[in-house]
């Protein structure tokens, strides 16, 4: 995911797990999250949630290879404006940080 969303103009920053993101997000305040469910440390739910309690308020993307409607209602409930099901479809990755961030014409 990094390496795409590299390839089309965006300033990706990628973290090994929850808390390396969330002692940076302390420091800087990114456009947009683009978590996997599954991470090392944590849920991306539950990244979200912390990134929320330390008042960031931007749009927020899961990826996961567990879809169920369970995970999906819990994501929309934690603020996430979009889920993707794995294998991830690129163009729809793009288009939602794309609209997301209201960056038009990344190609």
């Amino acid at each position: 995911m990094q390496l795409l969303l590299q390839a089309r103009g965006f300033d990706v920053r990628a973290y090994p797990g929850g808390q390396p993101l969330l002692a940076d997000v302390a420091l800087r305040r990114p456009d947009c999250l683009v978590a996997d469910y599954r991470l090392d440390d944590q849920t991306g739910i539950a990244v979200l949630k912390a990134m929320r309690a330390l008042e960031w308020d931007g749009p927020a993307i899961l990826v996961s290879a567990y879809a169920s409607a369970e995970l999906e209602r819990d994501a929309r409930d934690a603020g996430f404006a979009a889920v993707f099901e794995k294998p991830l479809r690129e163009y729809a990755l793009v288009d939602a940080v794309a609209r997301l961030t209201r960056r038009p014409g990344i190609g």
